[in-house]
């Protein structure tokens, strides 16, 4: 019994969640993977939640990775999607890239990725001057 409890307890860090930047192939997602993405991020960064109930978003970070998460939320337009952005940095630049996946309104979507394709191109460019 002894030495079982050991073993699980070094395979359990093995088989924890990390956050994938691109979990899905596709952007077009079921509700079921939503619930499921949002359900693990949660989990894992809880401490990093911030939510906005006036835009209907939550957002949490991974510093490991350097990802950003905003979910909508009940109430948004685009629910049920996300998006994921994360910062790259190698030794000539720094740059942000940005994905996104949606079980909801495709329009409504395309309008929340392109604010925060807006939002990623200031954040780059502040990278950037910061870089310098």
């Amino acid at each position: 019994m002894y030495r079982t409890s050991i073993f699980v307890a070094l395979l359990f860090p093995l088989f924890s969640f990390a956050a994938e930047y691109m979990p899905y192939p596709k952007a077009e997602i079921s509700k079921e993977q939503w619930q499921t993405y949002f359900d693990e991020v949660k989990l894992d960064f809880a401490n990093t939640e911030r939510a906005y109930s006036e835009h209907n978003l939550v957002t949490y970070s991974d510093d490991s990775t350097r990802m950003n998460f905003a979910f909508t939320m009940e109430g948004h337009p685009a629910h049920p999607s996300w998006i994921t952005r994360r910062v790259i940095q190698s030794d000539q630049s720094v740059d942000m890239q940005q994905i996104g996946f949606f079980a909801g309104d495709e329009q409504a979507f395309a309008t929340l990725f392109q604010q925060y394709a807006h939002l990623t191109e200031q954040t780059k460019k502040q990278l950037r001057a910061g870089a310098k």
